[in-house]
């Protein structure tokens, strides 16, 4: 008995020594070579913002350029590009630096004011200060053609319920195309005591969560399906998700609160005497839906970033993680096109938002 003991004691001893092992990594063996980082989304809008950053070996150090005068800015590197070549069918476009913040255009991007057009074929080239000069291209998809349908369920028997269904129409889908669709939401409450304003805060535009899709009625989501994803605020998904080539409806479940305003006179006592106000609020909660038709480059690229996020054995070392894709050679990063479309604001009036029928 003593003699089992003592081998089952030498077990586990040779267990915890051959799992407690030290390993030395080497990081100059691993490739020291700076490399280009591109991300540009061209698109029918007046400004594409180009980032381009030059990736930093883990054996070297790189110098930061900081504006203190700007705790908000991003540090950025200093690395020169020596050389960018923007091309649309052909034909050169500009492109400006933004060595401060213009507008949406962050410093440290470079930026350009062409509005691009569906069929149009972009190309991009840039080389930067020792690293290898980077190439890609891609095809400015069409625009899409759609029309959006509000439906409003019925409350739930005593309680308010601020789910809508949205439904987008999208015509001539082809089973071959790549898509998305989002739906972007603003707010502000207003009140003001007796004509003073004492609140008067705007928050947005920010993404609204997407519960669930259907088709035609049938349920499209959580069926196993790998031709969609929700990534980023949008819902993206294949062509052949419908099926067929042709028109195509995909109805969306959102919870979208009323608007309203209410106007009143409040009383009550101090000391004895009594104090009326007049109080007045507003709630408004505007919302905007978009559609967009995709270049394939680019919705691999967000596919790659779902895949890599919702991976959650990889966080345990269970099984590989997911790379993100590039088209960029000899580079990182994505140069995909989107042409898409946004609707009117719309709103719904209505009783506050947490009121109860009586």
């Amino acid at each position: 008995m003593k003699k089992s003991f003592l081998n089952i004691l030498m077990c586990a001893v040779l267990v915890f020594a051959a799992t407690s092992c030290e390993y030395e990594f080497k990081t100059s063996g691993l490739d020291s070579n700076p490399a280009i980082y591109v991300h540009c989304i061209p698109s029918s809008s007046d400004t594409t913002i180009l980032t381009i950053i030059r990736s930093t070996p883990l054996n070297e150090t790189i110098k930061y350029q900081i504006h203190y005068s700007d705790p908000s800015s991003i540090p950025v590197p200093f690395t020169d590009v020596i050389s960018l070549d923007f091309r649309c069918d052909g034909e050169p476009v500009e492109v400006k630096f933004a060595k401060d913040t213009i507008g949406c255009v962050p410093k440290g991007n470079y930026f350009t004011t062409k509005a691009f057009k569906g069929g149009e074929n972009l190309t991009l080239e840039v080389e930067m200060e020792g690293t290898k000069r980077v190439s890609s291209h891609t095809t400015v998809p069409k625009p899409l053609d759609w029309e959006l349908e509000i439906n409003s369920p019925a409350p739930v028997e005593n309680v308010f319920n601020p789910r809508k269904d949205l439904v987008f129409k999208l015509k001539d889908l082809s089973t071959a195309g790549y898509y998305a669709v989002s739906v972007s939401e603003r707010n502000q409450s207003l009140i003001r005591i007796d004509g003073q304003v004492v609140m008067d805060e705007h928050s947005g535009p920010r993404d609204v969560y997407m519960e669930y899709g259907y088709d035609n009625g049938e349920e499209i989501m959580d069926t196993g399906k790998k031709d969609y994803f929700y990534y980023g605020g949008y819902l993206f998904f294949k062509g052949s998700l419908a099926g067929r080539d042709g028109d195509f409806e995909l109805s969306v479940g959102c919870s979208l609160y009323n608007s309203y305003e209410s106007e009143d006179d409040n009383s009550y006592q101090v000391e004895g005497e009594t104090i009326t106000q007049h109080i007045y609020q507003k709630q408004y909660h505007g919302y905007r839906a978009a559609a967009w038709n995709l270049s394939e480059e680019l919705f691999r690229y967000y596919a790659s970033l779902y895949n890599g996020e919702s991976n959650s054995l990889a966080e345990f070392g269970l099984s590989a993680p997911s790379y993100a894709y590039s088209n960029i050679r000899m580079g990182l990063g994505c140069f995909g096109a989107r042409m898409g479309s946004e609707s009117e604001e719309f709103h719904f009036e209505g009783k506050p938002n947490n009121w109860y029928i009586e």
